[in-house]
């Protein structure tokens, strides 16, 4: 069983010059996680990782968006 796709192991190693895990994420959940990936790249307000998944737990797709101050929001949801 896969605990991570590659593009969470791709965003996580990534050498930004920033530290990991030292910041706060605001997590927003939806009803159609594809769909709101889809509406939130086609708005153009700021960088969309790639959808990632995560399963320590329990499944977990997610991707995250960069506004234009900077913050990082993650945008969580059904996903199949």
């Amino acid at each position: 069983m896969n605990r991570f796709n590659q593009a969470y192991i791709d965003d996580f190693t990534a050498e930004t010059g920033e530290k990991k895990n030292n910041v706060i994420i605001l997590n927003f959940e939806v009803e159609d996680l594809k769909a709101e990936y889809e509406r939130i790249k086609g708005l153009g307000i700021g960088e969309v990782s790639d959808m990632m998944y995560v399963n320590v737990h329990h499944p977990y797709w997610y991707f995250n968006v960069i506004d234009p101050d900077g913050n990082v929001l993650e945008i969580t949801g059904h996903y199949s």
